[in-house]
């Protein structure tokens, strides 16, 4: 059975998913082997193909749980925040509190982007669908900020959206390449500054 064919996930898939997304995040999909994963995750070679059918596969598996955990702590922080200015304050503490603890290194998203200039046209795809999906759930928030009187009635949800992305990956890839935290402060302070421009 291939990864597409498979119903519900087993022990071994979960385990091998777990160590993947430990390892492509940390060391990077092109510099993890799969062999190293199925050590790692104390599996069968036999097992993996069953439940991925390849490298490629379970990379597809990896960007989609990822898009999972964002988005589930994303709607959980709107749910708790529905000011804007608290939300993205809370998010970006977050942040700041996973590069502390050397828990943070960037985009999990970019980060796989970055590694390769010939992508797989799969991974190309879905990581284009995870970026839609992500801009899509900051607009419906941004909406909802509108009608609630958070932010002003002319505020472009859509535009804003993208300005927060860009300025978050930016910042994130400046300070990977830098090690520098002041871009890190740059791009927070930045983020609220687009919030407070749209206050109502």
């Amino acid at each position: 059975m291939t990864a597409t064919q498979s119903s519900k996930p087993n022990g071994v898939h979960a385990r091998v998913l777990s160590r993947a997304r430990e390892l492509f995040y940390r060391n990077g999909y092109y510099r993890t082997g799969v062999r190293e994963i199925i050590k790692s995750a104390r599996a069968a070679t036999a097992s993996f193909y069953d439940n991925f059918g390849s490298k490629e596969g379970l990379a597809t598996r990896y960007l989609l749980a990822e898009e999972a955990a964002m988005r589930e702590n994303l709607a959980r922080l709107m749910q708790a925040h529905p000011d804007p200015e608290s939300f993205f304050r809370v998010w970006l503490i977050a942040q700041k509190k996973d590069l502390r603890d050397q828990v943070f290194v960037g985009c999990p998203f970019a980060g796989f982007a970055y590694q390769s200039a010939a992508m797989e046209p799969e991974h190309r795809a879905t990581l284009s669908t995870i970026t839609r999906r992500w801009e899509d759930l900051l607009k419906a928030y941004i909406e909802r900020a509108v009608q609630e009187k958070y932010l002003g009635p002319k505020t472009d949800a859509r535009a804003l959206a993208r300005r927060v992305i860009l300025l978050y990956q930016g910042g994130i890839a400046a300070w990977r390449m830098s090690e520098n935290r002041d871009y890190i402060k740059s791009m927070q302070e930045l983020i609220l500054s687009e919030i407070y421009a749209c206050r109502a």
